[in-house]
């Protein structure tokens, strides 16, 4: 009952005072009971009035959402395609809509073939990229996203087409390009790994039949009667190896292409022997993809070849024939012959310096296994392996490397290492590095003044030929014409001892200075990963300290092993090169001497 009914059946009883408090009971009663018996039911309603009724709103309206929605769009022209999707990204965002995200999907190349007119035969080739462009939206509402499409639809440009599509995991997966070279790796392990456990089940099974064997064998020992002078049925398994060398050389104007063979019996490789042409650049290309690989931390990285300079000695062989008018023959012939010469050596000694790069990654345990190494010697195609030199910026980066690298390494020289061996193995190399770039130094001075010398003794020799041919005296023009003929032989020796000093000598010194750089690498790069470990435990990160703990230990394990075989092999390489120096200096002094007393026997036939 409703405040006014309750009013009117007020007025419509009596004015007596019993009668009215008599219905007032009776109607507070009524109520009471009412109340009670909903009690059970509103006790958890919260009434935001004291109101006896409440109206029910209704919820507002929600425009239906299609959720995260891709427009794509796709052409043939990139500038175009560009352009358009900074149009739509613009267009979206002042009609209200939440851009989510915009990205360029990878080119598509087509490989087109036009054919001729009622024929087979081929026309034209060429390919044609496929670029894509996507801008992402969310809460894509039916009410304006409809507007939005047709605007897009109207201001299309001719050649691109549009394509809208709910987002879903396949095309964010579509969005990169797979590591080709991750899944080689992964392949590769998984299948090291069945190998490790085939030769453990090889093992388990060897060694139960070699007991079986044993015991059969002593059981039956009177009865059998074993030769073992003339064994048979020996079966020899073949070891693994891989064999990589320069057969071929060609020096073009400002390249040199090398010819590289390859032979191996290795199952990773699809060819067993190969040969490919490659280039200087792709050689530096093999070194920064290694040096650069995580997984290496721990090894010295062989040093690269260094670049071949030809410069001198063509400005040389241009100089000689600007200056053939001012010249005799047979001293333009000289002139020649030694710079051909000059060119020959410093072209066999970037054979060399390149071979001894690849050698040494193919007899390293672990790097020959590389993915990178194998792509080098395998990959056949014309124009080789068709890298990208580095642009301006990446060069940048590299001088900035190197500066950076070269500051941490004056900073970390202070910090003491906890291992005796690696505090022992980092002042050593750090001492010897100064000496053997000290030595380098000298050797290239001396082999300098040799080569001076072999010029000067080529000029004298020059002039005493054209003194004697304008002698008059018969006599004396071949007393002359003798001791010119001398100096030839002696020039042509000391060019030689300059070669070998070059060679054996400064050439050894200079690549051992850049191995003992390498081997100083390695050690900045356990220090730093030190420094990382300490940083962590000061900061009291976990997972940052167990990672940084189990990456020291395995470069500490793999360092040491490297800088015992860095010792060996410097030794060896520093026995072998001196030994051949000194047999070659020993053999050019005896000759150096047989031609004097020649020449001294002869001057005194003519006097006579």
């Amino acid at each position: 009952m409703s405040c006014q009914a309750f009013r009117k059946c007020l007025k419509c009883i009596s004015i007596d005072r019993n009668a009215k408090l008599s219905f007032l009971n009776s109607f507070l009663i009524r109520k009471v009971s009412q109340a009670t018996q909903s009690f059970d039911d509103e006790e958890n309603r919260n009434l935001q009035s004291q109101a006896l009724y409440e109206p029910i709103f209704e919820k507002p309206f929600q425009l239906p959402s299609h959720g995260v929605v891709n427009v794509v769009i796709s052409g043939y022209d990139f500038v175009v395609l560009e352009h358009f999707q900074s149009y739509m990204h613009k267009l979206a965002r002042l009609m209200g809509f939440k851009i989510a995200n915009t990205w360029a999907s990878p080119v598509r190349k087509f490989q087109c073939t036009v054919y001729k007119i009622g024929s087979t035969a081929i026309s034209d080739q060429f390919e044609l990229p496929k670029y894509e462009r996507n801008v992402q939206i969310e809460d894509f509402f039916s009410s304006t996203g409809s507007l939005l499409i047709d605007i897009i639809k109207t201001d299309l440009p001719e050649g691109v087409t549009l394509n809208i599509k709910q987002h879903t995991a396949a095309d964010e997966e579509y969005r990169y390009i797979p590591d080709l070279e991750l899944k080689e790796q992964q392949k590769l392990l998984e299948t090291v790994n069945i190998m490790e456990e085939s030769e453990e089940r090889i093992e388990e099974v060897a060694d139960v039949e070699a007991e079986r064997i044993g015991k059969l064998a002593i059981s039956k020992s009177d009865e059998i009667e074993i030769d073992r002078e003339n064994p048979a049925d020996v079966v020899e398994s073949e070891e693994p190896f891989l064999t990589v060398d320069i057969s071929d050389a060609l020096s073009e104007k400002d390249k040199i292409k090398f010819t590289v063979h390859m032979k191996t019996n290795f199952p990773a490789f699809t060819q067993k022997e190969t040969s490919v042409v490659r280039e200087h650049d792709e050689f530096l290309w093999l070194y920064d993809a290694i040096e650069e690989n995580p997984l290496y931390a721990g090894y010295i990285i062989p040093p690269p070849p260094p670049r071949p300079d030809f410069d001198t000695s063509r400005e040389k062989l241009q100089k000689l024939s600007e200056g053939e008018p001012t010249m005799t023959r047979e001293e333009f012939a000289k002139m020649k012959a030694e710079l051909e010469a000059e060119y020959l050596a410093t072209f066999k000694k970037t054979v060399a310096m390149h071979g001894l790069f690849l050698n040494r990654l193919a007899t390293h345990p672990v790097l020959k296994d590389d993915s990178n190494f194998q792509i080098f010697l395998e990959y056949q195609d014309a124009n080789g392996l068709n890298i990208r030199g580095k642009n301006k910026k990446e060069k940048l980066e590299s001088i900035w490397k190197r500066f950076s690298t070269s500051a941490d390494e004056v900073l970390l020289s202070n910090q003491k290492d906890s291992e005796p061996f690696f505090e022992h193995e980092k002042n050593y190399l750090v001492e010897y590095y100064g000496h053997v770039r000290e030595a380098t130094s000298r050797s290239d001075k001396m082999t300098k003044h040799l080569k001076n010398m072999s010029d000067v003794m080529m000029k004298i020799c020059s002039s005493l030929e054209t003194l004697g041919g304008i002698e008059k005296s018969p006599e004396l023009s071949k007393t002359v014409l003798k001791v010119a003929e001398t100096y030839e032989k002696c020039r042509k020796l000391e060019a030689r001892v300059s070669s070998d000093f070059d060679l054996k000598l400064s050439d050894t010194l200079r690549y051992f200075m850049r191995d003992t750089q390498a081997a100083k690498d390695l050690l900045y790069r356990r220090l730093r990963c030190l420094a990382t470990l300490e940083t962590a435990s000061r900061n009291l990160d976990q997972l940052d300290k167990q990672n940084a703990s189990k990456e020291y230990e395995a470069i500490s394990e793999k360092a040491k092993q490297e800088l015992e075989e860095y010792k060996v092999r410097r030794v060896a390489a520093f026995k072998k090169s001196l030994v051949e120096l000194a047999e070659l200096q020993h053999k050019h002094a005896k000759t150096q001497v047989h031609v004097l007393k020649s020449a001294i026997a002869s001057l005194k036939e003519m006097s006579a």
